[in-house]
């Protein structure tokens, strides 16, 4: 398997990225699906 550096895929239309301070957050349809703080990518 190979690693992939600094890069976020996220595949479903309908969803986008954005950072929230330390925080990257996921939204479908405009509602906060999944967050993960930067420190632990």
């Amino acid at each position: 398997m190979r690693k992939l550096l600094n890069v976020l895929y996220v595949t479903s239309p309908q969803s986008c990225i954005k950072r929230d301070g330390e925080n990257i957050v996921i939204l479908n349809e405009q509602t906060e699906t999944f967050f993960i703080m930067i420190f632990s990518i």
